[in-house]
């Protein structure tokens, strides 16, 4: 396996790592790792950003993980339409922040 930066996905307003791999017998994809501080409030307009200016993830099998800090079970607007937009589906479907007084799926 190896596997090359994507360095030119970086921007100075997104918390993220992208890299490109490189498996035998399969085509290469990118996968990120991203982290929304809670109060950053255009973290999807700045993803999707990154998006549209890089002709490789378009056209490339992407996986991005990481900690949005968004409860995607409250069908937030924002989230929707990046996921919409790029074609991704949100794979975790229960709660995974579960307090005394609430859950939410972050």
């Amino acid at each position: 396996m190896a596997f090359n930066p994507h360095d030119d996905l970086l921007s100075d307003d997104l918390e993220a790592l992208w890299i490109k791999l490189i498996l035998p017998k399969t085509k290469p994809f990118i996968t990120g790792t991203v982290h929304r501080p809670p109060k950053q409030t255009d973290f999807y307009t700045t993803l999707g950003n990154v998006f549209l200016n890089n002709h490789d993830l378009n056209h490339s099998e992407t996986y991005i993980l990481g900690d949005f800090n968004t409860d995607v079970s409250l069908s937030l607007q924002s989230s929707l339409n990046f996921m919409h937009m790029f074609n991704f589906k949100q794979l975790i479907q229960y709660f995974t922040r579960i307090s005394t007084n609430s859950s939410s799926v972050t």
